[in-house]
């Protein structure tokens, strides 16, 4: 099983990578912001968890002010 967590703005990478994992056989969870995300499309198993803001920092490490 690949978890797989997916909030906007959504990575492609992370959709390539379940998408890849599906096709192989292996069932794919996600945790998302809804079942309207692109990587709840294509999950076994979605969880959604509200997002608070619709943008995320566009950075790999933490970001302070």
């Amino acid at each position: 099983m690949l978890v797989a967590i997916a909030f906007p703005r959504y990575v492609d990478d992370t959709i390539t990578l379940a998408r890849q994992a599906r096709d192989h056989g292996v069932r794919v969870l996600a945790l998302t912001d809804s079942m309207s995300s692109p990587l709840a499309q294509i999950a076994d198993l979605a969880l959604t968890v509200r997002a608070e803001r619709r943008l995320a920092a566009n950075c790999d490490t933490s970001c302070s002010p």
